[in-house]
């Protein structure tokens, strides 16, 4: 008995240049390299299993995307150059680390939607003529740990999403990378608006691998639900702490010294 097989199966095991198969009625089928046949399973997986998370682009509020990135990556019109030899589009590739990489071009500059890392921690974020710009998030699974935020390439906010998602008050708090202050809009995976606030840096930390500045939170901070309920509202003025349920409802209102009803944990200068 002959067994005949399909292009698309028979092509998954074809991976010499040097031979070829022929199916029935299909005639002869090109060979498949065996590191891209890996990479693009690859590519496939992460795709599949991150079809919930959506990548925006924040600028201080300002969002400006709301294309998933499951919708980001074309995973049929990879690595393509252009008849003058310039990069157009997604190129995927995997690092020495084993992680795959995803990029996008446009004539040669990076340009769009970027993704670096394997199922369970991934990076993922934006580029903009050649630099990195917007929200860049670290994920574990679907989970957001880190986010950060770029301008024109440099990093310009930092915090620890899995420490202090939870919190009206951030526990590890909001880095700034400069002596500076600033208004800080930070969202959820999904766009909407996570928590708002005025932080001014103070001390400076500088290491060789790292230099950021302490930072003070000052006026009225805000944090949302994602349905886009407030959900607790800081006054660093009037040093008073207000917590809403998702439906709206006010469930206290106190002094920021009232620990036993508010359970939140700060710094004690903030009562001063």
């Amino acid at each position: 008995m002959k067994l005949t097989f399909p292009y698309k199966i028979l092509s998954w095991w074809t991976d010499y240049p040097t031979q070829a198969a022929t199916a029935q009625g299909v005639g002869t089928l090109p060979p498949v390299p065996m590191n891209q046949l890996l990479t693009n399973i690859l590519i496939l997986t992460i795709v599949a299993c991150d079809n919930q998370v959506d990548n925006k682009i924040v600028e201080q509020g300002k969002d400006t995307s709301s294309i998933s990135s499951s919708e980001k990556v074309d995973s049929v019109n990879l690595n393509f150059r252009d008849d003058k030899g310039l990069k157009q589009g997604q190129w995927s590739s995997i690092n020495k680390q084993k992680e795959v990489e995803i990029f996008t071009y446009r004539n040669d500059t990076l340009n769009g939607y970027y993704s670096i890392g394997n199922s369970p921690w991934r990076h993922e974020g934006n580029y903009k003529d050649g630099k990195l710009d917007g929200i860049d998030r670290t994920y574990a699974g679907n989970r957001v740990e880190h986010m950060r935020f770029f301008k024109n390439g440099e990093a310009i906010w930092w915090v620890s999403y899995a420490a202090d998602g939870k919190n009206l008050i951030p526990l590890k708090g909001f880095q700034i990378a400069d002596d500076t202050a600033l208004h800080i809009v930070a969202p959820f995976h999904s766009g909407q608006t996570w928590y708002e606030g005025d932080f001014i840096s103070t001390k400076h930390f500088k290491s060789k691998y790292l230099s950021h500045f302490q930072t003070f939170m000052t006026g009225i901070h805000k944090t949302y639900f994602e349905n886009g309920k407030l959900r607790g509202q800081v006054n660093y003025n009037n040093k008073t702490i207000t917590e809403y349920d998702s439906l709206g409802q006010k469930i206290y209102s106190t002094k920021l010294s009232d620990y036993e009803i508010h359970k939140q944990t700060f710094p004690a200068l903030y009562l001063e």
